[in-house]
């Protein structure tokens, strides 16, 4: 079972060497290196535009809480709260 796996692994190993790169990266065409910087760059910026799009959306929840309106509270309410009222 151990001599197995150790040839999987060593035949796996040098394997890789003959990958060398993906075609995009290790093209001498022009065009194929340029999609990949392309993509590489769209897909460095979609998620950072989306996390933070996502909190100027938050900050924008916050502030607009922070902004409505408290709701009036009677002095009838405040003078009847007992020991616990303003006045005492």
């Amino acid at each position: 079972m151990r001599l197995g796996a150790s040839a999987l692994l060593l035949s796996a190993a040098w394997a890789a060497d003959l990958a060398y790169a993906c075609p995009s990266c290790a093209s001498p065409l022009e065009e194929n290196r340029q999609a990949f910087v392309d993509t590489t760059i769209f897909l460095t910026l979609v998620p950072l535009t989306m996390m933070a799009g996502f909190i100027w959306w938050v900050r924008r929840r916050i502030r607009a809480m922070d902004e409505t309106p408290q709701i009036p509270v009677p002095e009838s309410l405040l003078r009847d709260a007992g020991p616990f009222s303003k006045g005492r």
